[in-house]
């Protein structure tokens, strides 16, 4: 059968493991140009803080995860239903209630020009270095070291995405491409048995007859 080209790779693809834990905690110290600051280390986990959150008592500055989790699992489970739950500050120790903290967007403007002009390699290893922002923003849709899903419906296939949209994309044996003769969608592993004749009898079949012929 003589068919249409399959359709285009669609960039931007996400990475599937954006949610991980390893993507929501800092950036090590490694991949930050000229070191961490003392003042934006997240003392969690160690590394420049992701997704920046400060605690609105004694200021202190963590991952917003990082610090999620912590409070989360330092509350006691016990406490009376309604109560304000608190747990401490992992650096100072201070009391601190669930949900006193500010993100990114609360920062004084000084801290966050101070924040982005930290210049963070990504962690995937290719060659590109940005502002925090950027560089997460690089990690999850555009670095071609990230790992992707096929896009083809069906396709359980993981794997770098430069990889996936140069070497598997084009042949993916689920790809569907349209028949020129009949313009039936055909799976790619389907073309070297496709019958226009048989097939879109099928499809007319299936279509008008969903529960076979009347009796």
């Amino acid at each position: 059968p003589i068919c249409l080209p399959p359709p285009r790779f669609p960039k931007s693809l996400a990475c599937i493991e954006v949610n991980s834990v390893n993507f929501e905690q800092g950036y090590d110290e490694q991949l930050v140009e000229g070191g961490i600051h003392r003042h934006l280390m997240c003392s969690i986990c160690r590394g420049l803080a992701r997704r920046s959150a400060t605690l609105d008592g004694c200021g202190h500055l963590f991952c917003e995860r990082c610090i999620k989790q912590h409070l989360i699992l330092r509350t006691a489970p016990q406490a009376p239903l309604f109560t304000v739950k608190a747990a401490p500050c992992p650096s100072c120790m201070q009391t601190v209630r669930i949900g006193e903290f500010l993100t990114w967007h609360a920062w004084q403007r000084w801290a966050q020009l101070a924040f982005n002009a930290q210049v963070v390699r990504c962690p995937n290893g290719c060659a590109f270095s940005g502002r925090p922002a950027q560089t997460e923003d690089h990690q999850a849709r555009l670095c071609p070291m990230r790992v992707i899903a096929c896009p083809v419906d069906g396709c359980q296939v993981r794997g770098p995405a430069a990889e996936i949209e140069h070497e598997h994309f084009p042949t993916c044996p689920l790809m569907r491409v349209h028949c020129l003769r009949c313009n039936l969608p055909v799976r790619a592993n389907k073309l070297p048995t496709h019958d226009c004749i048989k097939d879109l009898m099928s499809a007319l079949k299936s279509k008008f007859l969903p529960n076979g012929p009347a009796e």
